[in-house]
């Protein structure tokens, strides 16, 4: 099951799902060169009030036929539908059921607030006459792995091949006996030139190592296909494939910096070791930002400092909220690695912080954030000596402190400090996170024609909840009043800046200028952040100010992420990174050859909520969204070309199978095996109500 499909429901004792939308799609492994026969057992949304309901049934994108269903209402019917062979392909078909309407409950049942377009229940869905030979499977037996592939099975692998790749077997066996002209097909295909088949036989004995040459010219990302073929068209049995293995299939590693350039980025007495600060600007999108390409004079000081420091034009968040992505900031680590996704997780205790990594290299250590989800009840103070969490007020309109308060205790902090020492201080902001209320004078200069109740916290809640139309002119108008209040943090991080240069701090000072997250103002048809891992709520500015004028003035076009930004501190003060790291120090770009830099693929991660489960991939230009669970009906999957279409407009899936599968597989190799276990936070009653009022908890 694809799109377009609720979770199960239950009709008295009938469990059945909804189609959710106007298409609803499964994918069917298929491997007869036959028709395949549906039988369905469903019914429509309330078919006994509204109009007959039909349903358009598609394969592969071509458009069969239709089936009216009947007006009774609830479980009994069932039909059948027969899609022709010449409609269907070997391997994955994707099988479509257009609906003619769609209707939602609330409209219709009284006392019914469920939103949902509903169209058709279904019971049950089945291949009439569908012979299953089983999956193929791997094991060991006897000191060596072996493949097993039944007859008209197959396996595909997704692979990035090296010139003078090969596929090799050690042996290839029949299961059963009479399966000695058995045959497997090794097919390559690529996205530019049709599939290439070779064929191996079985052997009545011992052969030598079986060797078939991919004839890979270039590196190129590849379809591997193998297929079991019977002799005498046999039903039963299948293929023994006996230490299969694909060779020259790896990328050449990265050369590792060289070791001179390496020791000049690090201090070589105490007395240099730089001190660091990390700013972190709420929910700042990058393309509103100057140095970005904003056109709007919306961040005048960041744009001031970025010429001043090293500029990465195309960092990307580990996920589209602040809990998840801050914890990767602080531990290096991916989402799905440090376990902090929901509004209810908390910072797991054993893994090693960047502040406790500092702190061993004699740095003194302070946190002050305004943003709850990442205060020490999370377990964000972890590591820090002192941690500050500056209280929001939810009676007021702003609701979260401000930066300027976020300046007032930064400075009593750096004038308590123990001058004899180094310090990290780690500082977030939550201007411009919504509510969307900015004061004087940017209001007036960004948004003076705007509504000033337009940004409340209520109104914006009320939309991204989706309980409040999303009228014409909405997202501008709150689009503006998001630029004032970037601007007014901007003018708060100016003054930051200069009372850095006052106190003779800022040319020792490492100054790392990042966004947790972007913020949408219905880009892909939803608001704020959490919701998505689209470019506006992954693409974040990353500015890096080295100490002692290193790089200034530099910009860094590969990709950045999150997790880099804790190896690159530890690099820079002298401190180990720690194995488990998943992170890489930013100052491969920096200090090697242009021809040596590699841009690694980004993972990035949503797991809030049971119903919104997202992963997203970026791989040269190519990005993939995978859709595990969402409560919008989505594809299964998207891709997009970022280099033509950053504002990822138009999904290219279907053109590009054999890329999609590769990152499908980049998915499942990069999971990890030993993520961190979750931990809980006790949340108070108070807590609780901040997290709902923000839109944090689902409940």
């Amino acid at each position: 099951m694809l799109q377009g499909w609720s979770t199960q429901e239950k009709w008295g004792r009938t469990d059945f799902v909804w189609s959710l939308g106007d298409l609803s799609t499964i994918r069917v492994p298929w491997a007869q060169d036959r028709d395949m026969t549906l039988e369905l057992s469903c019914w429509a949304f309330l078919a006994n009030t509204l109009p007959p309901q039909v349903i358009t049934v598609s394969s592969n994108g071509q458009e069969i036929g239709e089936v009216k269903l009947s007006s009774t209402y609830g479980p009994g019917d069932h039909y059948e539908f027969t899609i022709p062979a010449t409609a269907l392909v070997e391997g994955a078909n994707i099988i479509g059921f257009g609906y003619r309407y769609t209707s939602r409950p609330a409209d219709h049942i009284n006392g019914n607030s469920d939103p949902r377009a509903l169209a058709v229940a279904w019971d049950r869905l089945r291949i009439k006459g569908a012979h299953d030979q089983g999956e193929p499977e791997t094991r060991m037996r006897n000191g060596r792995r072996e493949l097993i592939l039944p007859y008209w099975a197959g396996v595909d692998y997704f692979l990035l091949l090296q010139p003078g790749s090969s596929f090799e077997v050690g042996d290839l066996e029949g299961r059963k006996r009479g399966d000695r002209d058995a045959r497997l097909e090794v097919t390559v295909e690529t996205q530019t030139t049709p599939p290439a088949t070779q064929v191996l036989q079985t052997s009545d004995g011992p052969a030598d190592r079986l060797i078939v040459d991919l004839e890979v010219e270039a590196p190129k990302i590849v379809r591997l296909s193998l297929r079991a073929r019977p002799p005498h068209n046999r039903k039963n049995g299948g293929l023994v494939l006996v230490d299969p293995i694909v060779r020259g299939s790896e990328p050449e590693p990265d050369r590792p910096m060289q070791s001179a350039t390496t020791e000049r980025s690090r201090p070589t007495t105490p007395t240099q070791l730089p001190n660091v600060i990390i700013y972190v600007i709420d929910a700042l999108r990058a393309d509103h930002v100057g140095c970005y390409g904003y056109a709007l004079p919306t961040t005048p000081n960041i744009d001031a400092f970025a010429a001043d420091a090293t500029l990465f034009t195309f960092a990307l968040a580990q996920s589209s909220w602040t809990k998840s992505t801050i914890a990767s900031v602080l531990t290096g680590l991916r989402p799905d690695r440090h376990n902090t996704n929901t509004a209810e997780d908390k910072l797991p205790s054993a893994i090693e912080t960047l502040g406790e990594r500092v702190s061993a290299a004699g740095y003194e250590t302070a946190g002050i954030t305004t943003n709850g989800v990442v205060a020490a009840r999370f377990g964000f103070d972890q590591g820090f000596d002192s941690h500050l969490y500056l209280q929001m007020n939810r009676k007021s309109k702003e609701i979260h402190q401000l930066s300027d308060r976020l300046n007032q205790e930064a400075f009593k902090w750096l004038d308590q400090r123990d001058i004899e020492r180094p310090f990290l201080l780690y500082l977030h902001a939550t201007d411009p996170h919504a509510p969307y209320y900015p004061r004087e004078p940017f209001r007036s200069r960004f948004s003076a024609a705007v509504p000033p109740e337009a940004g409340l916290h209520s109104r914006v809640v009320a939309l991204t909840q989706g309980r409040a139309p999303a009228r014409e002119g909405v997202a501008g108008q709150l689009m503006a009043l998001y630029d004032a209040e970037i601007a007014f943090n901007d003018d708060s991080f100016g003054q930051l800046i200069t009372a850095l240069r006052r106190d003779n701090l800022y040319d020792s000072t490492m100054i790392i200028l990042l966004s947790d997250h972007g913020e949408e103002f219905y880009d892909h048809g939803r608001w704020q952040h959490g919701l998505t891992l689209y470019s506006e709520q992954l693409h974040i500015p990353l500015i890096v100010k080295f100490p002692f004028g290193r790089w200034s003035g530099e910009t860094v076009s590969r990709t950045a992420q999150q997790i880099d930004i804790m190896p690159t501190i530890l690099e820079i003060v002298g401190a180990d990174v720690p194995p488990e790291v998943e992170g890489r120090s930013l100052l491969r770009y920096l200090s090697a050859p242009a021809a040596d830099q590699h841009s690694p693929e980004v993972f990035s991660y949503l797991d809030m909520t049971a119903s919104r489960r997202v992963e997203s991939v970026v791989f040269g230009s190519m990005k993939m969204i995978h859709y595990l669970a969402y409560d919008q009906p989505r594809p299964e999957i998207e891709l997009f070309d970022l280099a033509s279409d950053p504002g990822e407009t138009h999904d290219l899936a279907a053109q590009h199978p054999i890329l999609v599968g590769y990152l499908k597989s980049l998915f499942k190799g990069s999971r990890p095996e030993n993520a961190h276990p979750e931990e809980r936070a006790v949340l108070d009653e108070e807590t609780t109500a901040q997290l709902e009022a923000l839109g944090y908890l689902d409940r």
